[in-house]
């Protein structure tokens, strides 16, 4: 940049006769490029300049910034073209602006490439606005800055275009099924009649001498044939809240409590006790602490009130779970339940 200092003469017609004015002008910050020749030809025709200083000229360096590139002597850095982007200061050509890959686009002088917006893909580079990004169709999902379009899983779908994630896909529900389909736009189809499909990954015959309509979830939905009589059960798997009863005391069947436990899960779901497998026997958190009190300061466990511990058991061939059949002087409450799904309290007898 320089300092110009210079003065002008300006010849204007006044009453029919020439009048002259003599100005000196300063002007700040001109290109130091500029000539006095080029400075001349831009002034109106009426103005000529009578002397011309630039010798308060100094220059100003400074470093060519990411996404512009400057040649030897420039005074002005030059933009990378759309499509292209540069990361690094004080590059000196051209072949320093990079191509904007896939799944991005980059705007002019862009020192970094912006990534599609999630719902859309670019597949090619060289990407120039938002507007070269594809919408991602029915059946897919692109996350954000994909390059192509990923289809939903099998036994799963998406109706709508623009998914963001996997989660745009919606599961295929039981009942129906298709094993093998990629980039559903439709629900899966109903699962063939005389069998059923807990999931749309899976699907299994009817037993024998029972049929089904098509899009049965279950076995419970195949039903006998003529002549023929069904007994339905279920495999229960429930975890129960067992209260006043210690976890020392019910894996040592102290009185008995664990065999009466067993006992009264095999009458409630209709089966015998041999049918009932005792998976786990946690203490409750609770309870967990007081024990670990009690084993710090070496206070024997008690079987009594204030303990409260979770049983997971395995019912085979239960036919329903009835509420009234419970454990005489204790308090169960059904936590979870896989087969029931739903949350019951019981309380003991």
């Amino acid at each position: 940049m320089q300092l110009l200092t210079f003065f002008i003469i300006i010849i204007s017609l006044v009453n029919g006769q020439n009048s002259v004015v003599d100005v000196q002008v300063q002007v700040d910050n001109v290109n130091p490029l500029l000539s006095q020749s080029q400075f001349q030809a831009a002034l109106p025709p009426n103005v000529s300049v009578v002397s011309y200083n630039d010798a308060n000229a100094s220059v100003v360096i400074a470093n060519c910034m990411p996404g512009f590139w400057c040649a030897a002597g420039s005074a002005v850095p030059t933009p990378c073209a759309a499509g292209t982007y540069q990361p690094y200061a004080n590059q000196v050509s051209v072949d320093a602006c990079l191509e904007c890959p896939a799944g991005s686009y980059c705007f002019q002088n862009s020192s970094v490439p912006t990534p599609c917006a999630a719902g859309s893909y670019l597949g090619v580079s060289g990407g120039e606005n938002q507007g070269n990004c594809s919408i991602c169709s029915a059946g897919n999902y692109c996350p954000l800055g994909a390059s192509a379009q990923t289809p939903c899983a099998v036994g799963s779908f998406a109706i709508a275009p623009e998914g963001r994630s996997q989660a745009s896909c919606s599961v295929c529900p039981a009942g129906t099924y298709d094993p093998t389909t990629l980039g559903r736009t439709t629900e899966c189809p109903a699962c063939a009649a005389n069998s059923y499909c807990l999931s749309a990954l899976s699907q299994a015959p009817c037993p024998a001498n029972t049929v089904s309509l098509a899009g049965a979830t279950s076995q419970l939905q195949c039903t006998c044939v003529s002549g023929y009589s069904c007994t339905y059960t279920k495999r229960i798997a429930a975890t129960v809240m067992l209260n006043n009863t210690s976890l020392d005391a019910f894996n040592a069947d102290t009185d008995g409590v664990r065999t009466k436990f067993i006992a009264a899960m095999a009458a409630a779901a209709g089966v015998l006790p041999a049918q009932v497998t005792i998976i786990s026997a946690q203490a409750h958190m609770a309870a967990r602490m007081r024990m670990m009190m009690r084993r710090l300061f070496g206070v024997a466990e008690s079987s009594g009130s204030g303990n409260i511990i979770h049983v997971t058991a395995v019912i085979e061939g239960a036919v329903a779970l009835h509420h009234h059949l419970l454990v005489p002087h204790k308090s169960l409450a059904v936590v979870s339940m896989r087969a029931i799904h739903q949350v019951q309290a019981l309380a003991l007898l």
